[in-house]
């Protein structure tokens, strides 16, 4: 299962807002599986998406006969055995920096975002 963390929002709101005190308050509303855990003003040119300069993607597989309880809804749960090697081989093409233009919308995305490096974590 792939899970997001750290993920940014913007808000427009007024210079002197108590930017500690509004998430202490967001976060009394905030379903439980949510949590606002840092705040800071930012230029009105800030935009979450458009201004990010990297993004991270971890998958996590639980390969187990039987499910887990912990941490369930953040892992694909496979039953069968896993042929590791062939996983490995596979995930090798991937490393390294390619060009994903082709999936990007028509003129919507500057050239530096259309390139996407990945690298090996153990």
């Amino acid at each position: 299962g792939v899970h997001a963390r750290g993920q940014v929002v913007a808000f427009r709101g007024r210079k002197d807002t108590d930017v500690k005190a509004f998430i202490v308050r967001l976060n009394e509303y905030l379903p439980k599986d949510i949590v606002i855990v840092d705040g800071r003003l930012a230029p009105l040119s800030f935009h979450p998406r458009h201004s990010s300069r990297e993004k991270h993607y971890r998958y996590t597989i639980h390969n187990h006969p039987t499910r887990t309880v912990l941490g369930r809804k953040l892992v694909w749960h496979v039953k069968e055995a896993l042929d590791i090697q062939a996983m490995q081989r596979a995930a090798s093409l991937l490393e390294g920096t390619h060009d994903f233009t082709s999936f990007c919308a028509p003129d919507k995305s500057p050239a530096s975002r259309r390139e996407r490096a990945a690298e090996k974590k153990n």
